[in-house]
């Protein structure tokens, strides 16, 4: 995968997974709102802005299949499976003929 492509492909997984923050932002304003007081403190970095752990809020949310979805659609969109699967072709290819995976 060439790294514009790898550029472009993590911009759209990015994409997906703000908007599946925005989608979330009611439970993720709950989350926040009824953590213990002790984690809330740490979250907080000013009046309205908080760093949180996502890992943590996705676990505890159960939202891990939901991101999954975000993620995959990525994918899909981008069209990633089939280059990947058109680069492992080559790369098999080239093992068998014993050819240097090497870029030239």
């Amino acid at each position: 995968m060439a790294t514009s492509d790898f550029v472009k492909f993590s911009g759209a997984v990015k994409a997906n997974i703000e908007a599946f923050l925005r989608a979330n932002n009611k439970a993720i304003a709950d989350y926040l709102g009824f953590c213990p007081i002790s984690e809330y403190e740490n979250y907080r970095i000013s009046d309205s802005t908080f760093v949180f752990n996502l890992r943590g809020f996705i676990e505890a949310e159960k939202l891990g299949t939901q991101v999954l979805r975000e993620v995959n659609k990525s994918i899909f969109d981008e069209n990633i499976v089939a280059e990947v699967l058109q680069l492992e072709k080559r790369v098999n290819e080239s093992l068998k003929l014993g050819l240097s995976l090497v870029s030239v």
